[in-house]
C-alpha cells in the first residue's frame, strides 16, 4: 500500500507540474511543447485513474 501512496504522490506532482508547463508553454508560443504537455497529461492522468480503480478493489477485498 506504501508503494501505491507514493506513486499517487507523484502522479499528483506530475500532473501540476505538467499544468504549469503547459501554461508557460502557451504564453511564450512554444506549440511543440504544449503538444508534448498535453501527450504527457493524459498519460499520467490514465495511469491516475488506473491506480484509483485499483486501491479501491484493493479497499474492497475483504481480510482474511
Amino acid at each position: 500500500m506504501f508503494k501505491r501512496i507514493v506513486l499517487n504522490i507523484i502522479y499528483n506532482l506530475s500532473l501540476i507540474f505538467l499544468v504549469f508547463s503547459l501554461v508557460w508553454s502557451f504564453n511564450n508560443r512554444h506549440y511543440g511543447l504544449i503538444v508534448a504537455c498535453l501527450f504527457l497529461l493524459g498519460l499520467i492522468l490514465y495511469l491516475k485513474m488506473r491506480l484509483v480503480k485499483e486501491v479501491k478493489e484493493f479497499a474492497r477485498k475483504p481480510k482474511r
